[in-house]
């Protein structure tokens, strides 16, 4: 490889940007969108929609979580797990469903609302569980191997400080 068209990623970095070059920058963007969440969980407190406490809670998950991931970057990276992108996704049906307020719908449609509500908050009491100890295991693996690791092919593998090909050009160009 021509040395101006690789890209040098910190070792915690790389497995993340490994595959079609595309893992690293759509985790960093699609990690914004539970961040973007919380200010409509507030919101719905604010409004007397959904319990301050269930909001805290989901808070405290969210940002906790957030933390965490980048306080281990040092023993590697944690990558969202599909557990947490069902939140993710839960979540959104939830927040549509309390937002789009439809009080012609009637009963029927609160119990749907509150039930995605609170399939969202147990998926993130969970998934927030199911982090930390996911932390620990990377934590683990790390120290014993000596540094970062990866999760590959289902096993903790120590990162090398290789170089990581650019992502490959798209069929059409930007526009300018």
């Amino acid at each position: 490889n021509d040395p101006d068209e690789t890209i040098r990623l910190p070792a915690g970095c790389r497995p993340a940007a490994e595959g079609k070059g595309q893992g690293f920058l759509w985790g960093l963007c699609y990690g914004l969108v539970p961040h973007t969440f919380c200010i409509l969980f507030i919101v719905l407190s604010v409004v007397g929609e959904l319990p301050w406490w269930m909001t805290i809670i989901i808070l405290l998950r969210e940002w906790g979580i957030t933390a965490l991931r980048f306080a281990i970057l040092q023993y590697g990276v944690m990558a969202a797990n599909r557990g947490g992108k069902l939140k993710t996704l839960v979540q959104s049906f939830a927040l549509i469903a309390f937002l789009a307020w439809l009080p012609e719908l009637g009963f029927w449609f609160e119990v749907v609302k509150w039930a995605l509500m609170w399939i969202a908050f147990l998926l993130t009491v969970v998934t927030g569980v199911d982090y930390l100890y996911e932390a620990y295991k990377l934590r683990k693996a790390s120290l014993a191997a000596g540094g970062p690791v990866a999760l590959r092919d289902g096993r903790w593998q120590p990162l090398a400080d290789e170089p990581v090909a650019p992502a490959q050009q798209a069929d059409h160009e930007p526009p300018s």
